[in-house]
């Protein structure tokens, strides 16, 4: 018996080696961020399966991620993007690939020579980065069955260390009635939205131009 319990722990950790993207492979790929923060990632083309940062004092942090569910990417869905503003970059890592195109991506930003796994942004579908305005966009999607469904655009801004709301831009559809309500939404960086605009349109008048614009 205890052979086999020897046995059957090793096979397991056999497994969780494959899992988290092998023991003592080569990392899929390396890269050197600021202040000699050093991230290597293992997996494949078709995702990342475990981090593992070198800070320069020799700490060493890993991380286990889950098996990912996204499209085969030549840089395994790795991206390396300054996610808040400060100047120091930040990592990105395609998580899950949607059938309209939008993804979501676990990111993990540089604080004091360290990357920190960031829970709200690695939430967001179809996070996107806008230097020029510093700002953030992603969509959102919820559904009542039978009744409505709807899909908004987020427009985020950092302030005090966070992404906070500042626009929201809602189209519900109400399926029985077959109508549409356009709903914008809108706050100072810190405070609660307010509803700045509201739209009904009949179906025969729904133009995704005039709704979204260049959002799409």
């Amino acid at each position: 018996m205890k052979l086999i319990r020897l046995c059957a722990r090793g096979a397991l950790l056999i497994l969780l080696c494959v899992l988290l993207g092998g023991c003592d492979r080569a990392p899929f790929g390396e890269y050197t961020l600021d202040g000699g923060l050093v991230c290597r990632v293992w997996g494949s083309s078709s995702g990342i399966r475990r981090l593992e940062t070198t800070a320069a004092d020799g700490t060493l942090e890993r991380f286990s991620l889950k098996s990912p569910d996204i499209e085969p990417d030549p840089q395994g869905g790795v991206a390396l993007v300054d996610l808040d503003f400060d100047g120091h970059t930040d990592l990105s890592i395609k998580h899950r690939q949607y059938p309209d195109g939008e993804a979501r991506y676990l990111c993990f930003l540089w604080r004091d020579g360290r990357l920190v796994r960031h829970e709200g942004l690695s939430q967001l579908r179809g996070l996107t980065v806008h230097p020029e305005t510093r700002t953030l966009t992603a969509w959102a999607y919820r559904t009542v069955e039978e009744e409505e469904e709807s899909r908004a655009h987020l427009t985020y801004v950092w302030h005090e260390g966070e992404p906070v709301l500042i626009e929201k831009i809602e189209l519900i559809h109400y399926l029985e009635d077959e109508i549409y309500c356009r709903v914008v939404w809108t706050a100072a960086p810190g405070e609660e939205l307010t509803m700045a605009e509201e739209d009904w349109i009949f179906v025969e008048e729904y133009d995704p131009d005039q709704i979204w614009g260049d959002k799409e």
